[in-house]
């Protein structure tokens, strides 16, 4: 059986040699009709997980394969929400935050399905919080840091903090959304 999806082929087979004869007939089979197939991973077996479309694969128990946001999927997350703080030294932290909210609603969107998504989410949220704790700090030198916390740190159902930011101009509050 195979499924074939952005340009990526994904085989399954019972053992890692039947997969490698299957790669062997697929490459000879296109090469014949002219198709040039670029490969560039190897047969995997199925029971060590893979990697497929920007998810993590693996057999969980019960012989029910589980998924996840792939490792390379996260990083690439985490380095654009980097380069969205990093970049933005300069701008108002109402932008800053409606940026943030951008990429965070369409990082959600496409991976909420995942299993044990939430988890990734809170593990996305600390980096993000640790991120901007860093660019409040370099944006505001010598303010003590307690003034800082309260500043842009506010409490929400209860115990929660986000980070928020009160535009004393229009009166209007913007807050940043969390991953889950």
């Amino acid at each position: 059986m195979f499924v074939n999806y952005l340009n990526t082929m994904l085989v399954l087979g019972q053992n890692p040699l039947q997969l490698s004869q299957t790669q062997s007939f697929i490459f000879e089979f296109f090469l014949l009709r002219g198709i040039h197939v670029i490969p560039r991973t190897i047969p995997v077996y199925v029971y060590d997980g893979f990697i497929f479309v920007s998810g993590f694969f693996y057999p969980g128990p019960s012989r029910i394969f589980m998924s996840r946001v792939s490792k390379s999927t996260l990083s690439a997350h985490k380095r654009v929400l980097k380069v969205i703080v990093k970049s933005s030294i300069l701008i108002s932290p109402n932008i800053l935050i409606q940026k943030l909210n951008k990429q965070i609603i369409l990082w959600r969107n496409s991976y909420k399905e995942f299993d044990y998504f939430w988890l990734t989410c809170l593990d996305l949220d600390r980096y993000l919080a640790r991120l901007l704790w860093k660019w409040v700090k370099r944006r505001h030198g010598g303010v003590p840091c307690i003034v800082l916390y309260h500043y842009y740190w506010r409490k929400i159902d209860g115990n929660k903090l986000v980070f928020s930011y009160l535009d004393q101009r229009i009166g209007r509050s913007y807050t940043l959304l969390f991953h889950v």
